[in-house]
């Protein structure tokens, strides 16, 4: 059993659904559990890849990638509460002929608006049915530690990792991988990681 637990230490999770309904014109849903794909990434953000790792030496990414897609526990879709957060404007990076007062030489590009989501448990838990040896789960450990944010900047979190299960919550519902079912979330697979560091 490998269990990753993730902590939303300010009560929200903002991040676009996996459709990017966006796009299409459609207001913005958010996604909700937060998809495993989106954690292995913070994973792999946490510490690089190959000689750009500086705690581990990757292999325990490349175990995820093999244990399959986690069962996910978490609120209720129908309990979470929903804040709409308008379309603002960031300065962009980039010198520019016309610019803003305040930022010299710069302009300003307006931001997609999103959702922020509210759980009535500020708690995911990932849970994957294979063991890893000890040695990779201490590396994920590692990793975890390193990890700030998960989604948007604004949604600071701490993850930890554990070789055993504990008791679910009432507050949560699980959600077990399989062929059919109302809610699509990106996993992690075999060669994820190599389109990561692609």
């Amino acid at each position: 059993m490998l269990a990753i637990t993730v902590r939303f230490l300010h009560g929200t999770f903002r991040a676009g659904s996996p459709e990017d309904t966006v796009m299409t014109g459609s207001g913005p849903s958010g996604e909700w559990p937060p998809s495993p794909a989106r954690l292995f990434s913070a994973l792999v953000a946490a510490d690089g890849t190959r000689d750009r790792s500086h705690v581990t030496d990757g292999s325990e990414l490349a175990a995820i990638e093999r244990l399959g897609p986690p069962d996910i526990e978490a609120s209720e879709v129908t309990t979470l509460a929903q804040t709409s957060i308008p379309s603002r404007f960031v300065v962009k990076d980039e010198r520019a002929p016309s610019t803003t007062q305040d930022y010299p030489a710069r302009t300003a590009a307006e931001v997609r608006p999103g959702v922020r989501l509210s759980p009535l448990a500020p708690v995911v838990r990932y849970l994957w049915d294979g063991d890893l040896d000890s040695d990779l789960v201490q590396s994920l450990k590692l990793r975890a530690a390193r990890i700030g944010y998960l989604g948007c900047a604004d949604s600071p979190v701490q993850v930890t990792v554990s070789d055993s299960e504990e008791a679910g919550s009432p507050e949560r519902r699980r959600w077990t991988p399989g062929t059919s079912g109302g809610v699509t979330l990106p996993v992690p697979y075999e060669g994820f990681l190599a389109a990561l560091d692609t």
